[in-house]
This record gives structure tokens, sequence and C-alpha cells, in this order.
């Protein structure tokens, strides 16, 4: 019963209890389409109602219908009940006149089948025998009015008229109370939708920074009413600055929503998550200490790192995110802004200690204690600040080397190989200086110098660098300032310093016969005597314009070795050919398709 209230109160016209029947649902549905139709032509024409006569006397029937005709209305007449409710059916009537004695069944019975029919039938009753109990009869049956035979005519009329009149009134109520019903279940979903979107961030559909702050405000309080354990996490992109330079910000945009969706994948119905600002996100979760906390992190932190987000219709790449914890049971913090700000602090930890990290606040807390026990907080704060410092600087340096980086695609755009030629060349380059031993400063500077090595080619012409045929004297002249351009390029960023050497003097050869400074043997930096043997192996191996069939592994390293002692330094060369076969060996699946048969490693 409760449901069928409730939903009759929504504007349903009638409420069927499964399982249905043919003759009950038809009627059900007879019965809306009448009573619907009356109240639309009702309200176009309520001066001029249709009446229905039920009377066994013919002469009672004739005499009304050309009463009601004479005065404008429609009226058609029958004399049973049962012929009475078959027009019902059919037909659409305002009002029914009938006589409370039929010879099929009572009046007062027909009105209430006619009713079942149509509810919003307006019925009179006549009898030539009145009494208190017929009177009674006629009240129950929801008449609206009784009236003794012999009939009158202008009695007729009038108490027709008088009867309509209220009922049109009534309909037109009726109708206003249906409109506003519906008005009012519109202005509820309104202000339920305008109360998730002041809540809701617009791109990611999470909660919002306003609200995540009013949560935690509130769980706050439970914690400390309640004395359990609260912990906050925040989660940050690491070089999403990246993704929006190099693929556009709806690209990044993108992203957040995967992100978003990642995190919905990691986190319980108890948690409350959000977007916190920009590419940082938060999780507050109630009743959880240090150590679920920081398991809840570690999760999350594997399961960014192992999405591939879409950057493009067919391109993928792999996101890290840094993460800061801090948990803490009600004493230890008295306010919403101490906790975002340890949250805080220990995300900044993360980035410091070098992205795709998790780090808890209590963790930072304890090593401070152990690497300075007893110190003052003026020392503990100068070395907070210098730590902040050198963690700043590094990522202007990343910044920059990022920024450097979109122009290598841009150049990719240019000549439609470069950008994946300098990713491969790279991992080359950076498996041979371990294979030298180089020192960790060294080799990452090996690597970047590699990402960067023919950024000096964004100045040289299409028509030289798509060129099919052979280079003429002129065009190789301008091919061969691509380092000294790049260096220049490069020159202003001064933490690059040895990257630019490198960059440099990629195309010099340990013979001394090489561009643009002609530098020999040990003359030439160790990067650039490890990029030039890199990137001719890389470069024989692709498919360029000016060679369609490139060549396979074997027969690169064969190049490599008839090169040794004249372009490339032999010991360099040595070392490359068993690295670069277990390379191929072992990431097969990123290099190559067969082991002496390189692709191309798709575009971060």
């Amino acid at each position: 019963l409760e449901t069928a209230l409730t939903i009759m109160k929504l504007g349903a016209f009638d409420f069927l209890q499964k399982p249905l029947y043919q003759d009950s649902l038809i009627s059900a549905i007879k019965r809306c389409i009448l009573t619907k139709t009356f109240l639309a032509e009702g309200l176009k024409s309520l001066h001029t109602p249709k009446i229905l006569v039920v009377d066994d006397e013919h002469t009672i029937c004739s005499a009304l219908e050309e009463l009601f005709r004479g005065e404008g209305y429609h009226c058609k007449s029958c004399s049973s009940g049962s012929e009475a409710l078959k027009m019902v059916q059919e037909e659409l009537f305002h009002l029914m006149i009938v006589d409370l004695k039929l010879e099929d069944v009572e009046g007062t019975e027909l009105i209430t089948a006619v009713r079942k029919y149509f509810p919003e039938m307006l019925a009179i009753v006549i009898t030539g025998n009145p009494s208190i109990d017929s009177a009674v009869k006629a009240i129950k049956s929801s008449a609206y009015d009784y009236i003794v035979k012999p009939l009158s005519g202008d009695d007729v009329l009038y108490r027709v008229k008088a009867g309509w009149e209220r009922h049109r009134q009534s309909i037109l109520v009726k109708q206003l109370l249906q409109n506003l019903r519906v008005t009012n279940l519109e202005l509820e979903k309104a202000n339920s939708k305008l109360k998730a979107l002041s809540v809701t961030d617009n791109l990611t559909l999470l909660f919002n920074h306003r609200h995540l702050i009013d949560t935690l405000s509130i769980e706050h309080k439970k914690a400390v009413r309640h004395g359990l354990p609260l912990s906050l996490m925040l989660i940050d992109l690491d070089y999403f600055k990246f993704i929006n330079d190099t693929y556009g910000h709806p690209t990044g945009d993108r992203v957040l929503v995967e992100m978003a969706d990642v995190l919905k994948g990691q986190t319980r119905e108890t948690d409350m998550l959000g977007r916190y600002g920009g590419e940082e996100f938060c999780i507050i979760l109630p009743n959880t200490d240090v150590n679920g906390a920081l398991i809840a992190a570690e999760k999350i932190r594997r399961a960014v790192a192992e999405r591939k987000f879409a950057v493009g219709e067919n391109a993928f790449c792999n996101i890290t995110a840094s993460i800061g914890v801090v948990s803490f049971i009600p004493e230890d913090v008295s306010s919403v802004e101490d906790i975002f700000k340890q949250a805080d602090d220990a995300l900044y930890e993360a980035k410091y200690r070098g992205r795709n990290k998790v780090v808890s606040w209590t963790e930072m807390q304890k090593e401070s204690e152990e690497l300075i026990p007893g110190t003052s907080s003026a020392i503990n704060s100068v070395q907070e600040y210098l730590r902040k410092a050198s963690y700043t600087s590094k990522i202007l340096r990343d910044n920059c080397i990022q920024s450097v980086n979109a122009m290598v695609l841009a150049l990719e755009a240019k000549d439609g190989y470069t950008a994946t030629h300098c990713h491969l060349v790279s991992q080359y380059a950076v498996m041979l200086a371990k294979k030298l031993e180089l020192p960790g400063e060294e080799i990452e500077a090996v690597r970047i110098a590699s990402l960067l090595h023919d950024i000096g080619k964004i100045n040289i012409p299409e028509r030289i660098l798509l060129k099919e045929s052979k280079l003429t004297e002129e065009e190789r002249d301008i091919i061969k300032k691509h380092p000294d351009v790049g260096a220049k390029i490069l020159a202003p960023l001064s933490f690059l310093s040895k990257e630019t050497e490198i960059i440099r003097s990629h195309q010099e050869r340990w013979n001394g016969m090489g561009y643009p400074r002609g530098l020999k043997g040990y003359e030439i930096p160790v990067g650039a005597r490890i990029l030039t043997v890199c990137d001719v192996f890389e470069a024989v191996t692709a498919v360029r314009p000016y060679r369609k069939k490139p060549l396979t592994a074997n027969e690169a390293i064969e190049v490599l070795e008839k090169g040794a002692g004249s372009q490339f330094e032999p010991r360099l060369v040595e070392l490359f050919i068993p690295g670069i076969r277990e390379m191929l060996r072992s990431k097969r699946e990123l290099y190559i398709k067969e082991i002496n048969k390189t692709v191309p490693l798709p575009a971060v």
C-alpha cells in the first residue's frame, strides 16, 4: 500500500500488481486514456459536457436527449446498464444521468462500475420511487444529485448546469494540483542537482576541494570524540606538466579522469575521495592508522604505475604518482589546517626523494630525530630549508628538460621519427654508460643528452630532412650545423652544461675526422663517444626517407665493428655489442620482433 501511494502521488494513474492479466491491463489502459482525454477535452470545452442518459423508459430518454441538445450539449441514451457500460468503455462522457432501477442492474451499481473505467464522470440519479434508503445508496455511490420523477425540464437543466459548474471547478483544481506536484518534483530534482554540483569537481566528478575540507573537519571531530585514528593522503601526478605541454590540456584532462577511475578502484566505501586541485587528489581514511594508510597508499602507487594512460588515439604512456600520508590520533593535531600541512610536507618529501614514492609524516619525524638528535629547532629549520631549496632546483631543472623535450616532439611532427629515435638512443646509451661503470651523475647526463641530441635539427628545412635522394654538398653542410645549433639552444640552461657539451660533440670521430670541431680520441667527452656509437646503431636499424630497408641488428653490429678505431672508440664497441644483444633478448617486446629486427619504441 505504501508503495502504491507513493507512486500515485508521483502522478501515476493506476497501480497494478503482478501477475498481470490481459483483462485488467486493458481495462486500466482504457480508463487511463479516457481520463486523460477527459482532462484534455474538459479544459478545452468545459461549457459543453457530453451526457449519457440511462433509463428503461424510452420517453424519458428521448425527452432528455431533446432537452440537452436544445442547450447545445452532446447527448446519447440507452436503456440498460450493460449497454451503458459498453458505451462508457468506448466513448468519453462527462456526465451520466441514470435511473435508480434498471432492468438488469441497480443504478447505483452501474455508477460504481462506471467509476472503475472513468473516476472523473459526474453522476445524477433519477427515480420515480423516492425513499431515504435509495437516497443514501445514491450518495454512497458518489452520485452528485438525486432527482425525483416526474422530471421538470427547467429543474433538470438547472441541476445539470450547477453540478457541471462545480465539477468543472473540481477538474481545474485537480489539474492545478497535478501541475503543482510536477513542479515540486522538478524543484526537488533541481535542488538535488545543485547540491551535488556544489560539492563535485566538474571534470572528474569526484568531491571538490571545499567538500574535502568540510568532510575532514567532521571526521576530525568524530575522531576526537571517540578516540579513533584518522588518516589522510595527498596524491600528486609526477611530471604532469609534461603531459599538458606535449599533448595539450584536453589530453591532460582525460588523464585526470582516468586517474580518478584508478583511485575509485582502490578506495573503500568508507573512504572519501576527491580532487584537491590541479593534478592533486586527496583521500580521507576514517578509523585508519599509519600502517593501514601506508598499505593503501602503496597499492595506489603501484596501480597508477602499472596503468597505461591514453594520450592519443593509439598512444599510451605510463605515469607515476607521489603520495604523502599523515596519520594521527586525536591529540596529535589540533586543526584541519595542520593535517593538510603535514600531508603536504610528506608529499613534498616524496617528490624530493625522486617521485613515485610513498612518504608518511610519522616516518619523516623519526628520520629527523635520528639524523640530528637533540638539535635545536633552528638547526632543523636550516636543514629543512636546504632540502627544499635542493628540491626546488631539481624541479626547475626537470621542467626545463621537459620543455626542451617538447621541442623534440615538435621536431618529430616535422620529420616523423626524431622523438622515437632519441628515446631509443637514450635507452642504448644508458646501457653502455652502465657497462662502462660511469658515476650516476654522468649516466644521467648521458641519458638527457641522448634525448636532446637532435634538437638542433629543428632549424633544418623539411625538404632536406625528408629528402629521399642523395644530399648535395650544400645540404650536407646544413645538416652538419645541427650539433652547434643544439648546443646554442641549450646554452642558456647553465645546469645542462655537461649535456650541452655532449650534444655539441656527438658527431666527432675517434680518428679526428668528425665535426664540428674535429676533436680526436679522448679529446671527445666520454658521453659524446657513447652517444656516437648508440646514435649510429639506432639510425642504421630504422626506416628513413633515404633508406627504405633498415639493417638488421646483426648487420648494424658489423657496421660498428668496421668503424671501431676510426669512427668509434674500440673499447666502447666491444662493450656495446654484448650489451645490445642482451637488451634485445630481454626487452624484445619493446625493441624487436625477432633477434635481428629492431622496431620503434612507442612514444612516451
